[in-house]
């Protein structure tokens, strides 16, 4: 489990679905080992989603019950695979709510992931408990602040990109090595790690900020 970890009613819930989850393949009498058992609470605490933990649990009491360790190996990597794929895989959405900001709007990031992105050129956010999250934020905001940070996620830029170098997205899987299923979450405004985005402002000669804009509030003045 992450370092420092906030916790609080939202991940209380998700760790007490995941127990019920376990419980049932258990009392099917598959037993699920302990070191299993931590990964997939490591998993449910940072991924934050029911329906993908019990994807998860019910795929590996099949592979357990099948006796079929590489399988179990394979789906533990993916799990693993999905918490890399983060902006910052110390951290997942719960923790934020328990932290306090409980809008939607915000990848949650610790501070030296947030000084990376910031390095980078994308635009941070210094996340207050009570729901506040201000202006964009400066390196030595981020240095001064002790609490969460934020980090709002669109690729239109990353599109624009593609179209400005006459390339298209099968092209920069080619090109770059990247699978079509991290395009996918790109397409659909799912975050990425940073490396991924190092990779694609390698190939097409941009900065992190040529590829990720900020996603404005709909809130009315």
């Amino acid at each position: 489990m992450a370092r420092n970890m906030i916790t609080g009613k939202e991940t209380q819930k998700m760790q007490e679905y995941t127990q019920e989850q376990i419980d049932r393949a258990e009392h099917m009498g598959i037993a699920i080992p302990a070191d299993v058992k931590e990964q997939i609470f490591e998993y449910a605490n940072l991924i934050g989603e029911e329906e993908k933990v019990r994807t998860l649990v019910r795929s590996l009491t099949d592979a357990i019950n099948q006796a079929d360790e590489d399988r179990v190996e394979k789906l533990l990597d993916d799990a693993k695979m999905d918490i890399q794929d983060l902006p910052d895989p110390t951290i997942g959405k719960l923790e934020l709510r328990d932290y306090g900001y409980t809008a939607e709007d915000m990848v949650p990031l610790r501070k030296a992931a947030a000084l990376d992105y910031h390095r980078m050129g994308s635009k941070i956010y210094c996340l207050g408990s009570d729901g506040s999250k201000g202006e964009y934020a400066s390196k030595e905001m981020i240095q001064a602040h002790e609490g969460l940070f934020g980090m709002a996620i669109s690729y239109n830029g990353l599109w624009k990109q593609l179209i400005d170098h006459g390339m298209k997205k099968g092209d920069l899987c080619a090109k770059t090595g990247l699978s079509s299923s991290t395009i996918a979450k790109m397409t659909n405004c799912e975050s990425v790690k940073l490396s991924v985005l190092e990779k694609i402002c390698k190939e097409l000669d941009c900065n992190f900020g040529d590829l990720i804009d900020y996603v404005p509030d709909n809130k009315e003045k």
